[in-house]
């Protein structure tokens, strides 16, 4: 009887984990749809000669060299080098302090080559973005639309290290394919018409490519085993 339990159990553990497979790749599939319409991925330009009316001014993805992606406890560096895109994790603020409130030692920082198809794409998100309309300038409403503390912060930079945008990701909007936004050095926070929510992970694993994934599902208890 224990025997059939765990099976059930292990039956259960498995179909949870194709359902969640399935929501990512949707989120992806949607997020390659949107960036594919607005530009080719490998096309230099995006917004238009003056960027004027766009979230992101005078904004190329090929000028993108590093994209940061932080929330809580959460982060990833993905980092361009030589035409390779490096995922690295972040040791946020709020990590930091976890780890010198629990007296751990700060782990080492490892890199992985991440995916670089994708990475390209999902910088198209950023490309023709509409400022959209202003929904409020009072700090004290940004938890509302989690734009606050506990939103999700995107930085993208050039190669010499300045910054071509650094925004605030919130939650979705009253409708399936809006967000709210906001730039992170300012109060203002706007709803804009995309879906940009779920679609940058603050966690280097799910940036990983392909080979890199197969490389970190091999269980520890068989790579330390004996018997290899």
């Amino acid at each position: 009887m224990d025997l059939q339990k765990e099976e059930v159990l292990k039956l259960e553990e498995e179909i949870f984990k194709m359902k969640r497979s399935l929501v990512y790749l949707g989120l992806a599939i949607i997020a390659v749809i949107i960036a594919l319409s607005i530009e080719n991925p490998f096309s230099s330009r995006v917004a238009d000669s003056d960027g004027m009316g766009y979230f992101v001014k005078d904004y190329a993805s090929k000028n993108v060299a590093e994209l940061r992606i932080t929330q809580l406890l959460d982060g990833v560096s993905l980092k361009k080098r030589d035409g390779v895109w490096i995922a690295s994790e972040i040791l946020t603020d709020a990590k930091k302090a976890l780890l010198s409130d629990e007296q751990r030692s700060e782990p080492e920082i490892s890199s992985s080559n991440a995916d670089s198809e994708k990475i390209i794409s999902y910088l198209g998100m950023f490309g023709g973005l509409e400022e959209g309309i202003e929904v409020s300038s009072n700090p004290d409403n940004h938890n509302t639309y989690m734009v606050g503390a506990a939103g999700l912060r995107v930085t993208a930079l050039s190669s010499d290290g300045k910054k071509i945008f650094d925004v605030i990701i919130g939650s979705g909007g009253p409708d399936f394919g809006s967000t709210y936004i906001r730039r992170a050095d300012e109060e203002k926070v706007y709803l804009v018409r995309r879906p940009l929510l779920g679609i940058f992970s603050p966690r280097a694993q799910d940036w990983l490519a392909p080979e890199s994934k197969e490389e970190d599902q091999i269980p520890l208890s068989d790579s330390n085993s004996p018997n290899r």
